[in-house]
């Protein structure tokens, strides 16, 4: 079960934008103010029709408008191309690879991730 405590607190520090379709949640993304994107989640009945790029692309609108010239992210493996073909690229290596990548853990499940940052 998730720890609600901590996904407030977690949520309490982000922008956090919303898409919605069909009177449904199609997907959100959060970010702080400093160019951190902390989670970019689509719905998997909206995967693949543009709902994290509009998600992404007003982000980025959003940070650019304030100043922000850098954006960081923890890209999971599955995220690592979406971010990618956003100008993306894995902080200190110039290409997705196993060696790039980070080991986290997650209520005792092991994840891989990588440490994404893009120049505005």
């Amino acid at each position: 079960m998730p720890d609600l405590v901590a996904w407030r607190s977690r949520l309490a520090r982000l922008q956090v934008l919303v898409a919605e379709a069909d009177n449904a949640l199609a997907g959100f993304i959060g970010f702080s103010t400093d160019g951190h994107i902390d989670l970019l989640y689509t719905a998997p009945e909206y995967a693949r029709r543009g709902v994290a790029s509009a998600l992404y692309g007003e982000t980025e609108r959003c940070l650019s408008a304030s100043g922000v010239r850098v954006l960081c992210t923890e890209a999971s493996l599955v995220a690592a191309p979406f971010f990618s073909l956003q100008g993306f690229t894995v902080a200190a290596h110039q290409r997705i690879s196993a060696s790039a990548r980070q080991r986290v853990m997650r209520r005792g499940v092991a994840l891989a991730r990588y440490v994404m940052r893009k120049l505005l």
